[in-house]
C-alpha cells in the first residue's frame, strides 16, 4: 500500500500529498500545526479516512480531529 501523505495548516486546511515529497519540503513558510500518514477507504458510500504517525523532518504529530478534517475536504461537505 502505498502512503500518502498530509499536513494540516492554521488547525483547518489540509494539504494532501504523496511520500515522493517530505513534509518539511511542503511546509514551507505555513504554520503546520499537524502533519502525518493518511490512508482512505468507502464505508456505506462515504469517504472514510484513517490518519497515523508523525512528520519526522517537522518534528510535528497527527490529531485526533486529523480525519475528520480530511474527509471533509475530500467528500463535498467542504464549505
Amino acid at each position: 500500500m502505498k502512503q500518502n501523505k498530509y499536513i494540516i495548516i492554521d488547525e483547518l486546511f489540509p494539504i494532501l500529498f504523496t511520500e515522493c515529497q517530505t513534509h518539511k519540503d511542503l511546509a514551507h513558510g505555513m504554520r503546520v500545526t499537524s502533519a502525518g500518514f493518511f490512508c482512505t477507504s468507502i464505508e456505506k458510500d462515504k469517504i472514510k479516512v484513517h490518519c497515523y504517525g508523525e512528520s519526522i523532518s517537522l518534528n510535528i504529530k497527527n490529531q485526533p480531529d486529523d480525519a475528520r478534517l480530511i474527509e471533509k475536504f475530500l467528500s463535498s461537505d467542504w464549505n
